[in-house]
């Protein structure tokens, strides 16, 4: 019992062997609950899980869909089943709020978009109708053969992390992609609009209502999250300004995420670092050495890292 409590998080043990309350429940079981509290469901968090799996058939799809247009939560239940979805964040309201379940693309329009995506082809053609496939960080991919639709993936993939307004998104991919007489700014708007619904659906891209106040430039005098600075000493995963938890396995990662508060240039992170290298008598000699030599270099390399983790203030 005791190695296999060691080998989870804290979070998960909290949950599973701590909380007061931890029944667990069908959702349909659970649905009803709310219901007797005038309360109904609405969602689950991540957009992603309101999706069929796409292992599954178009058969299976095609009557889940059915399903769902009849009675909603025997669809979320059917999807656990097939899923073997046992863990949900699901989203309720009240009962007296009407609920429209067709999510209409125009509501994009006001939404940031970013991205971790790339072409698989080291030269993809956006001026064709070739067809060439993006791949996302997490996995998810998406194929297109539309000139705007590449253009706009490839414009996410350079900017990420930063985000972009959907607008400003039509704007730079009619310019990449060499807007045709063909068709209107509105036009492409649509499209772009219905292609950002269904690559959101299935994970490829990210919708935000604001962009976190974070850099991904670092200053003269680098200043990193204070509550991050804070969980790195007392572990490997922290808090980033986006939202998210990140592990940092790497030592001297951590050491300068401490030493990251606006006190300290270039210079003195570098001189700082050397000595975290220098005390450190695990690193073998001849290891050290490389280490202090390229040390401005992998300063930087790993200031702008930590940029992109959304880690940096300044």
């Amino acid at each position: 019992m005791n190695n296999r409590l060691l080998k989870r998080d804290e979070g998960s043990i909290y949950h599973d062997e701590l909380a007061d309350v931890n029944v667990p429940l069908y959702f349909h079981e659970f649905a009803t609950q709310a219901h007797k509290h005038g309360l109904q469901f609405l969602s689950e968090a991540d957009y992603f899980e309101r999706s069929a799996d796409s292992s599954f058939t178009e058969e299976a799809a095609r009557q889940l869909d059915q399903i769902g247009e009849e009675d909603t939560l025997a669809r979320e239940q059917y999807l656990d089943f097939l899923k073997g979805r046992s863990f949900r964040q699901t989203l309720l309201c009240h009962c007296e709020t009407e609920v429209s379940r067709r999510i209409n693309p125009d509501r994009l329009r006001g939404l940031l978009i970013k991205s971790r995506i790339q072409p698989d082809s080291s030269a993809p053609d956006i001026k064709s109708e070739s067809v060439e496939k993006f791949r996302a960080k997490n996995g998810a991919a998406a194929t297109t053969n539309l000139p705007l639709t590449k253009a706009a993936f490839l414009h996410l993939g350079r900017i990420y992390p930063r985000a972009i307004r959907f607008q400003e998104l039509v704007t730079q991919a009619r310019l990449l992609a060499g807007a045709s007489e063909a068709t209107t700014n509105a036009e492409d708007s649509t499209t772009l609009a219905d292609v950002t619904l269904t690559t959101y659906e299935v994970g490829v891209i990210e919708l935000h209502l604001h962009e976190p106040a974070y850099t991904v430039e670092p200053g003269a005098f680098p200043i990193a999250s204070p509550i991050a600075r804070l969980q790195i000493k007392q572990g490997n995963v922290v808090a980033t300004l986006r939202h998210e938890s990140l592990r940092l396995d790497d030592e001297i990662a951590r050491q300068l995420l401490l030493l990251l508060d606006g006190t300290r240039d270039r210079s003195a992170l570098v001189q700082e670092l050397r000595r975290v290298i220098d005390s450190n008598a695990k690193i073998p000699d001849t290891e050290r050495e490389a280490m202090v030599k390229g040390l401005a270099t992998d300063l930087e390399e790993k200031l702008v890292e930590l940029g992109k983790f959304g880690l940096l203030l300044s």
